[in-house]
C-alpha cells in the first residue's frame, strides 16, 4: 500500500471510531513539555483501550512505511497498551 493511502485510512479510522476526523494541523506529535508517563487521569474501559490499541497499530505501521518523525512519540504511547489513560487516548489521537 501506497503510503499517502495508509494515511488516508488512518483518518477514515480514526472518523470510525471516534465519530470526527482528527486535527490535521498539529504541528508536532506531542506538546512540548508533555510527560504521558506522569499522566494520572483515569484509565481506559475496555473499548477505550481497544480504541488505543488500534491507532497505536496504525501508528506504528505509519512509521515502518515513512512518518518517521513520529517513532518517538509512537513508541512513547506504545508502552501505555495494556493500561492507558483518558489523555493517553487524546495524545494518540494528536499524533
Amino acid at each position: 500500500m501506497a503510503p499517502f493511502k495508509h494515511i488516508e485510512c488512518l483518518v477514515s479510522n480514526h472518523q470510525q471510531l471516534f465519530g470526527f476526523k482528527p486535527n490535521l494541523t498539529v504541528h508536532s506529535p506531542l506538546e512540548m513539555g508533555d510527560h504521558p508517563e506522569l499522566d494520572t487521569s483515569e484509565l481506559l474501559d475496555p473499548d477505550g483501550v481497544q480504541k488505543h490499541q488500534s491507532i497505536i497499530s496504525s501508528l506504528q505501521w505509519a512509521v515502518s512505511l515513512v512518518q518517521f518523525d513520529i517513532a518517538t512519540a509512537v513508541m512513547t504511547l506504545s508502552s501505555f497498551r495494556s493500561a492507558p489513560c483518558n489523555r493517553h487516548l487524546e495524545r494518540a489521537q494528536r499524533v
